[in-house]
């Protein structure tokens, strides 16, 4: 019996797995998907007639192109951000001594293994956003 109820369970966790490793495989739904899917929500809970789905489906739609195209402009922004900063790098770089470079380096590993520990930027040293400890 009690062999029984371990593989029952081994069996039950293991299928669980798989699905989730299955869902995670397919990525999430685009935002198309997920007007639709919404619009079709929709219209079953609040029974929409079928000229409302139509109007809600194609307004769920435009709202999902714009945020998808939003997004899209916040990782291009991000990209030059990116750009900005590892040029900004090579100047500094090219300005210091080879003595200097040593230490720049050494001055940012501290800094990323701090930030690494937990240390919280905007609060440093563990203190809250009115210095309180």
């Amino acid at each position: 019996m009690k062999n029984y109820i371990l593989a029952t369970a081994f069996c039950t966790f293991w299928s669980v797995g798989l699905f989730a490793q299955n869902q995670r495989m397919q990525g999430p739904p685009s935002p198309q998907q997920r007007a639709e899917r919404m619009a079709e929500t929709m219209l079953q809970e609040l029974k929409l007639s079928d000229q409302q789905f139509q109007q809600v489906k194609q307004l769920l739609l435009e709202n999902a192109e714009m945020r998808q195209e939003a997004i899209e402009q916040g990782r291009q922004a991000m990209e030059a951000r990116k750009e900005a900063a590892t040029a900004q790098e090579e100047k500094i770089t090219s300005i210091l001594t080879e003595e200097q470079r040593l230490l720049w380096e050494a001055w940012k590993e501290k800094r990323r293994s701090e930030d690494a520990g937990g240390r919280n930027r905007r609060f440093p040293k563990n203190r809250g956003p009115r210095g309180e400890r």
